[in-house]
């Protein structure tokens, strides 16, 4: 039987979300625009090109995905560093190891693997995308389509991208985000220009949006971690096996350190792999992989577990988290332990109610 508390948020969400089928998808887009102004170059990869390839296009654009194209150029999906390497070191060549094996032991294996690592990147980055869908299936809506829509879609996929056509053929083609659409959101907020429950649903506190989204998946949700002596490797491989985005790095008192998410791996190349032996605080210092502006020493943010959810998404540490493109914090106990996380789509997901929350039958 479902609780009072999550009963209560449903009702707001689908109050807010009807409200959001009167707001179109440009209005999204022109509020990113007037934040961001300039040319946006959507960056591309055939269906033919090696995976390998891939990774250095991602890398020499400083992105974390892309959307790739077929035969009639047509989009056939989206990958990102972290379906790439998650396919070929991780599944392809864990596959090949034992999975108890830790520490030294697990390293040298790891190692040993390196040739038969490499000939993975020669895969076409087609094939990943068919035989890993859904993860890398491509959404294409269009401008005029509601942001109730848009929400449905990026709630209910693991990507944090859409593809929006901004023309009326469908010829012209933008990439939106969940921090695109969380800005619009957070600003609607503070203009007044939103409805009276959307403020409400802002101001749902960190531990009851962590617990509500856990009751709609009818579990109780987990804090995974990895110890701060791991290798960087060995915490990608704990975030993988657990299936989920990010682990709490911790000392040995249990306390939160850092942060260690799929995010972390952008500029990784198949000539960079080496870098996921070093220690976890090694990796995350490494400079090559982010912009300046985008330091990962700075990519920890915590807050309470009374914290208001817009205070956490907005207000958390400055640079405030969408500022500084992080799409979670970690709620902390007493102790500075991690007890829970609330993400970007976390957030979203809050203003849509859980029977919205699927793909459009248009969608593929």
């Amino acid at each position: 039987m479902a609780s009072s508390s999550l009963i209560d948020a449903e009702s707001l969400a689908r109050t807010v979300y009807t409200s959001f089928q009167h707001v179109p998808i440009s209005a999204v887009l022109s509020h990113r625009d007037a934040r961001s102004p300039g040319a946006r170059e959507l960056v591309s990869v055939d269906e033919n090109t090696s995976l390998g390839d891939v990774l250095r296009t991602l890398s020499n654009y400083n992105v974390l995905a892309v959307p790739v194209t077929g035969s009639e150029k047509q989009f056939v999906g989206i990958v990102s560093v972290w379906d790439i390497v998650a396919w070929t070191v991780f599944e392809k060549v864990f596959d090949d190891l034992e999975s108890s094996i830790e520490g030294e032991g697990f390293m040298e294996q790891y190692s040993a693997t390196a040739e038969k690592r490499m000939a993975h990147f020669d895969t076409k980055v087609g094939d990943l995308v068919r035989k890993s869908a859904p993860n890398t299936s491509v959404h294409t809506l269009n401008a005029r389509d509601p942001l109730s829509t848009l929400l449905s879609v990026l709630t209910a996929t693991h990507h944090h991208r859409v593809l929006i056509a901004t023309d009326g053929n469908g010829g012209q083609i933008t990439l939106t985000t969940l921090t695109d659409v969380a800005r619009f959101l957070v600003d609607r907020l503070k203009s007044g220009t939103g409805i009276p429950e959307e403020k409400v649903i802002w101001s749902t506190i960190a531990g009851a949006v962590d617990r509500h989204i856990g009751e709609r998946g009818h579990r109780e949700r987990k804090v995974v971690t990895v110890p701060d002596t791991a290798t960087a490797l060995e915490g990608f491989r704990v975030l993988h096996a657990n299936d989920v985005t990010a682990v709490a790095v911790v000392d040995a008192d249990g306390r939160i350190a850092a942060n260690l998410s799929a995010s972390d791996m952008r500029g990784m190349t198949d000539t960079s792999l080496e870098s996921l032996t070093e220690p976890v605080y090694n990796f995350l210092e490494t400079g090559t992989k982010r912009k300046p502006d985008q330091l990962k020493s700075d990519q920890l943010r915590v807050v309470e577990p009374t914290t208001p959810l817009i205070t956490a998404v907005e207000k958390a540490r400055s640079p405030h988290m969408l500022e500084a493109h992080i799409h979670r914090v970690w709620i902390t106990g007493e102790t500075d332990e991690a007890i829970g996380v609330v993400t970007v789509t976390d957030a979203l997901s809050m203003f849509v109610p859980q029977s919205a929350q699927s793909l459009p039958e248009s969608q593929t």
